[in-house]
């Protein structure tokens, strides 16, 4: 399955890469409030949301978001599907993060969790999928430059 990853490392193609740890730091206060619903809603979602390697289900999704995120590349990968964990609709944790709390926070983490695609901030969905590793295709992207046209 071809997915796609923004990333600070440069790696070079063929790499297999891996988590390097849980991201709960680099988040907002929100942002960590809601993760921390989330890892306790999912059955294994401690452990899933804290060592799996994020990815992004759709090309264009990637390309949209890529230069709002701090990265400095955006990959083009190769998974396994025995390497493939989860997958979940950003749109509902960030429908989740902008309700803050009470009902709507908490159908909004109900539908993240049941991989529901949706949510009241969607103009289409932004599909995370949760891998163990991954395999670098080729770097489609470099911050301020463009690699490869589509």
């Amino acid at each position: 399955m071809i997915l796609y990853r923004y990333d600070n490392e440069d790696f070079p193609d063929g790499k297999v890469i891996q988590s390097r740890g849980d991201h709960l730091t680099t988040l907002t206060a929100d942002e960590r409030k809601t993760e921390l619903e989330v890892r306790k809603t999912l059955s294994n979602g401690e452990e899933v949301r804290k060592t799996a390697l994020y990815t992004w289900e759709n090309e264009a999704a990637a390309r949209r978001l890529a230069p709002f995120s701090r990265a400095s590349f955006l990959y083009e990968l190769a998974v396994d599907p025995p390497d493939i964990l989860c997958r979940f609709d950003l749109n509902f944790f960030s429908d989740a993060v902008d309700a803050k709390t009470g009902p709507d926070f908490d159908e909004a983490i109900r539908r993240f969790c049941a991989g529901e695609s949706g949510g009241k901030s969607a103009t289409s969905p932004r599909i995370e999928v949760l891998v163990t590793k991954a395999t670098i295709v080729r770097k489609l992207w470099t911050r301020g430059v463009v690699l490869t046209a589509r």
